[in-house]
């Protein structure tokens, strides 16, 4: 037997993705040394096809995932990602990308009796879009296709991977990410689910 997980087309509707998001958002550059960020003035939208976006995380998830999760996505500015990233890595600036298990969630479901292989929630991710936006331009890639990548990277951490681990867990986590981008490729297409709109002063 198989152990190819099923196509997204089969098993899509059970694997969620909630999206919240901010409206606008502070353009930032880097500081000296690739060492913390700066606003720089302006700022922009980012637009979502939402429908678009699910689908793909929820392809995601049906690959990384042996039954069916929920993930919360959050697309926040470079003040939000900082105050997060103190409180809960101890490091005072913004990141691309922070992950959320739901160790407590599922340890409260089945405590209420829901056997641990149906709790559903994986937990959150919450992309700092400002930051993707520059490493989008630093990669030469799309702010669709920059803003994925953290989303799959965030999964693979929620999933239990930890590449600051060793040299071992790094190349594992590496090779993990790029497979899943790629079949998410192949079955879907390139990312274009987002893109930025400037807001004129």
């Amino acid at each position: 037997m198989s152990s190819r997980p099923q196509k997204a087309r089969s098993t899509r509707s059970h694997w969620v993705c909630t999206v919240s998001k901010a409206s606008a958002f502070e353009e930032v550059s880097r500081g000296s040394r690739s060492r913390g960020w700066r606003k720089v003035g302006a700022s922009f939208r980012l637009l979502v096809d939402q429908r678009d976006l699910k689908s793909r995380v929820a392809f995601v998830l049906s690959t990384t995932c042996t039954f069916e999760r929920e993930l919360g996505l959050r697309f926040a500015g470079v003040d939000e990602s900082q105050e997060l990233n103190t409180r809960h890595r101890g490091k005072a600036q913004p990141t691309d990308v922070l992950s959320f298990p739901a160790f407590e969630d599922n340890l409260r479901m089945t405590a209420l009796g829901l056997p641990s292989h149906e709790t559903l929630r994986l937990g959150d991710i919450c992309l700092c879009v400002p930051v993707c936006r520059v490493q989008a331009r630093e990669h030469r890639v799309s702010v669709a296709v920059e803003m994925e990548r953290m989303i799959v990277h965030g999964i693979c951490h929620l999933r239990g991977f930890d590449h600051e681990r060793s040299a071992g867990a790094h190349a594992i986590m590496t090779s993990l990410e790029g497979a899943v981008r790629r079949e998410l490729v192949r079955e879907l297409g390139p990312a274009r689910w987002a893109k930025v709109q400037e807001i004129s002063s």
